[in-house]
């Protein structure tokens, strides 16, 4: 299966959980300012968890740009991602109707908990299949990416630990931290590969190299392996 139906997939899957979110949601009754407020657990965990899969779909993005091949375990551990994400609006559904029951908000947790494991999962087997055909700059990104969601891994298990133990609404703070650490990190990881490929190409200014935290020396650098690589193109182009 080629990496653009897998994508596609998973793109339209998420689309339609994301949208049946809003499903769920109460009317107020009455119809008054007062009623929409007392439906505040619903809004707010509707809104925790469109945001969350919102910042995983981002980051898949991100992880997908540089895939080339896709093999038998990439497919279904694409598939078991998909299948914890379907089960995001019903656990939603729970918290919203049972915001302060550590129960609800464990299964919440659970739920995302296993599906950051599998995410992870996700991530290292991209990575067996496309090792040997990806970038360096792309292969840095992975395990950039890899080390981000075991940090994302650890803020959900504290925020578990603590819903079972002191607040139970903490699992769905801590998961929108972990979407917002997220999304953070990916957007400053894409940056730097970015920066990292104009460099490579003779595009970037020393400026846009410090700005993503890199060296003078780490320009340079680039430059001269881009001049290197022109040169050797040359060649071959004469030969």
């Amino acid at each position: 299966m080629s990496k653009e139906r897998v994508v596609a997939f998973t793109d339209a899957v998420l689309a339609v959980i994301m949208t049946i979110l809003v499903l769920d949601l109460d009317k107020p009754d009455p119809l008054t300012w007062s009623g929409f407020g007392k439906l505040w657990p619903q809004f707010l965990a509707y809104a925790f968890s469109f945001f969350w899969l919102g910042s995983m779909w981002v980051h898949l993005h991100i992880e997908w740009s540089g895939v080339k091949l896709v093999d038998q375990p990439v497919l279904w551990t694409s598939i078991t991602l998909l299948f914890f994400c379907s089960l995001i609006p019903y656990s939603t559904s729970l918290v919203a109707g049972n915001f302060y029951s550590s129960t609800a908000q464990a299964f919440y947790g659970i739920d995302v908990i296993v599906l950051t494991i599998t995410n992870i999962a996700l991530s290292w087997r991209l990575e067996r299949a496309n090792l040997k055909v990806i970038s360096k700059d792309y292969a840095a990104l992975m395990k950039v990416r890899l080390n981000v969601l075991s940090w994302d891994l650890a803020i959900k298990i504290v925020g578990i630990m603590i819903t079972l133990t002191i607040w139970p609404p903490a699992m769905l703070v801590f998961t929108l931290a972990a979407a917002m650490f997220l999304f953070l990190k990916s957007a400053s990881a894409e940056r730097r590969m970015q920066v990292k490929m104009l460099a490579n190409n003779g595009m970037a200014t020393p400026d846009d190299v410090a700005a993503v935290g890199g060296s003078a020396e780490e320009y340079l650098a680039a430059i001269e392996a881009a001049k290197q690589a022109a040169k050797e193109a040359d060649e071959g182009d004469k030969q």
